[in-house]
């Protein structure tokens, strides 16, 4: 049993308490002129690389400047070292106190793209869909 403890321990990613509670997360825009926001906060234009807590769920939102709008969600999910906590806390009670970490969790993605919809032209717009009852 303690070898096999100690091969969990040699190959694994280590206790959460151990790992940052932030992860780097590259987001970017279709549009290279949009406004890029975390949680309501501006973070850059075009393209951001963001240290996002790992223990909580982030929106994500590019805006252009004529209000064209694209959103993301990443996620926040029980990660390796949270994995290896329930795994150790079976042998030894303490690892279990690493679930309370945010390392213990992880990120759904390091990079996202926020898809902004396409300008429309004022040819589109003026030879729309008939109007009619349907």
């Amino acid at each position: 049993m303690a070898f096999c403890l100690a091969i969990v321990v040699a190959v694994s990613p280590g206790c959460s308490v151990l790992k940052p509670s932030t992860e780097p997360v590259t987001i970017m825009a279709t549009d290279p002129s949009a406004e890029i926001y975390v949680a309501g906060r501006p973070v850059g234009q075009g393209t951001a690389t963001v240290d996002l807590p790992r223990d909580q769920d982030q929106t994500i939102m590019a805006r252009t400047a004529d209000n064209r709008t694209g959103t993301a969600t990443v996620t926040s999910h029980l990660g390796s070292g949270g994995i290896f906590d329930i795994i150790a806390g079976a042998f030894l009670i303490f690892p279990f106190f690493g679930l309370l970490a945010p390392g213990s969790r992880d990120l759904s993605a390091s990079s996202v793209v926020v898809q902004v919809p396409p300008a429309t032209t004022a040819a589109s717009t003026e030879h729309g869909a008939p109007v009619g009852r349907y």
